[in-house]
């Protein structure tokens, strides 16, 4: 592109050599090379005041002009105009520009996207696919997109907070330490913005011990401006020092009031806050204490954790008949912690005749026993209805319980409800089967009077089919951790048959653990010896041979 000797323009002249509209088609609604040449030669003698004039009629002539993303660019690094593939770009239409390009390169062979738009094109793939992965929790994904990035000068700061997440989550600790370091300890003109380093440091506390988040905070504090900014930090600091506490069983040296009283004193309070006092009081044995701050953390936000603190702090002070209480009045919030409600629920089963018992507690009862297949709990439910003479509905509690882990009083119990029930042949099946097992129970069980029975007894429903396993429930939705924690309390108990094991190979092969999911199941496990052990919270019947 080249100027008249006399400074004046010719636009016809120069129309030839404008590369990037030379392909160009005319069409009626759309400028053509020529009316195209003055806006570029403007552009290359940088005269802007023309070029925006200039533009201005090219938009009054053609409705649906829009400036070219390479008007500013030197001719040689001009190609066919790329405003379509720009208009594709804003979109994040990769798939549109992948045709676009392929389309451009059939009528022009030796034509390329310009570098500029090359890069570009390429940070934003990197940027959707960072994004999307990060949304659907898919962290080895925004790892593999993103692992190319130097934390040290990276100005994109919320893709390094999303490897930020990626690497916690995947327990990565090393290159999670580079991140916040590439983030947190630039110097000079490459240093972070405030807010930057703030968002950044307030994400380090769940990340990193109390003290080493402290060493940088004292590091960073050197205007007047960060230190007031830095005071939200040190509160979730303070917050996080409480929460180590509560949480590291070596920590029993109780933390100085100086250190309490922030939190105490936060105006308006936050359930959190007051939540976090109480687990604090309840670990250092104050249950009394523990129990007021649950209670004004339950005041604020009703849920399962403020539920469970109360309830805890007041079974701590033997405080029984308060702490079934809690239980009942957040029966719906505790539902999602199978084992936490059932032993809750369990002392009132244990006891029966301290008070009458509603019948959504049964029926609350009886579902958690099956979702978490818990033997003992069967037990107790089953003697319940035995001593309330149910004894169909005794029968297949016991029957479950034996299934699920034999003992000796879970066949007595069996037994007992079969004699209730006139079922002779099922009786003597029974001792058939277990007869040289347990010698010593069928005497007794023969002379046993029958329950005087409770008027006031709730009615126990019969075991459901329709309920599954709380670890069976947690594969199908895919939260393989949850279904390996539950198969790990069903170990615990001896209760890990098979095809729960078969469960957990899938489980763990959904954690991407193939070790641990290439592991052969194990045989049925065998019944513990007498009544096995209680889960907490939970007394045993006297019909037990162990008790």
């Amino acid at each position: 592109m080249t100027s008249a000797a006399s400074g004046q323009f010719d636009p016809a002249a120069t129309a030839g050599s404008v590369q990037s509209a030379k392909t160009a088609p005319a069409a009626a609604n759309q400028p053509d090379d020529v009316e195209m040449a003055a806006l570029y030669y403007y552009a290359e003698q940088k005269q802007d005041g023309r070029v925006a004039a200039e533009a201005a009629r090219l938009r009054l002539k053609f409705l649906q002009f829009e400036m070219p993303q390479d008007v500013y660019l030197p001719q040689s690094a001009r190609g066919v105009d790329e405003t379509m593939l720009w208009q594709l770009y804003d979109r994040s239409d990769f798939t549109g520009i992948d045709a676009e390009i392929i389309r451009r390169k059939t009528e022009t062979p030796d034509w390329v996207p310009t570098a500029d738009f090359t890069e570009k094109l390429a940070r934003r793939k990197q940027r959707v696919l960072m994004m999307e992965a990060a949304k659907d929790n898919n962290w080895t994904d925004v790892i593999q997109a993103g692992g190319s990035m130097d934390p040290a000068t990276e100005t994109e700061v919320d893709l390094l907070w999303a490897l930020i997440d990626a690497y916690a989550q995947t327990g990565m600790k090393q290159p999670l330490a580079d991140i916040y370091r590439g983030i947190l300890l630039r110097e000079g003109d490459k240093r972070l913005p405030d807010a930057v380093l703030v968002t950044t440091l307030q994400k380090a506390i769940h990340d990193f011990p109390a003290t080493e988040v402290q060493a940088v905070m004292q590091k960073l504090a050197v205007t007047p401006a960060m230190q007031a900014g830095l005071k939200p930090v040190a509160f979730d600091l303070m917050r996080k020092t409480i929460a180590d506490f509560n949480a590291d069983e070596k920590q029993t040296v109780p933390l100085s009031d100086d250190q309490l009283e922030p939190l105490k004193a936060t105006n308006p309070p936050k359930s959190e806050d007051m939540a976090l006092l109480g687990w604090y009081y309840l670990k250092i044995k104050q249950p009394a204490v523990s129990a007021q701050w649950f209670g004004k953390a339950l005041a604020i936000q009703a849920d399962a954790a403020n539920a469970k603190g109360l309830y805890l702090s007041l079974a701590a002070q033997n405080l029984e008949e308060e702490a079934y209480k809690v239980a009942t009045t957040y029966l719906q919030d505790l539902s999602g912690d199978a084992e936490f409600l059932m032993n809750a629920l369990s002392l009132r089963f244990a006891k029966p005749d301290m008070a009458v018992i509603d019948e959504k507690i049964v029926a609350s009862y009886s579902t958690t026993i099956l979702q978490t297949l818990n033997a003992d709990h069967a037990e107790i439910l089953a003697w319940y209805a035995y001593n309330s003479k149910q004894y169909e509905a005794s029968s297949a509690w016991f029957q479950k319980a034996v299934d699920w882990r034999m003992a000796p009083a879970r066949v007595k119990g069996l037994a007992l409800s079969y004699l209730r029930l006139s079922q002779k042949q099922e009786f003597a099946a029974l001792q058939e089967k277990y007869g040289s097992a347990y010698p010593d129970i069928w005497d007794e069980i023969r002379v046993a009077s029958p329950p005087k029975g409770r008027a006031a007894a709730a009615a126990v429903i019969k075991p459901r089919g329709i309920i599954q396993a709380n670890y069976f429930r947690n594969f199908q939705a895919k939260r393989y951790a949850a279904c390996i924690n539950d198969l790990a309390d069903l170990r615990s108990r001896g209760q890990l048959t098979p095809d729960a094991a078969q469960i957990g190979g899938w489980c763990y092969l959904g954690l991407g653990r193939l070790a641990e999911a290439r592991e052969p199941s194990p045989k049925a496990s065998q019944p513990a010896g007498r009544c096995g052990q209680m889960p907490p919270m939970a007394l045993r019947s006297h019909f037990c041979a162990d008790a």
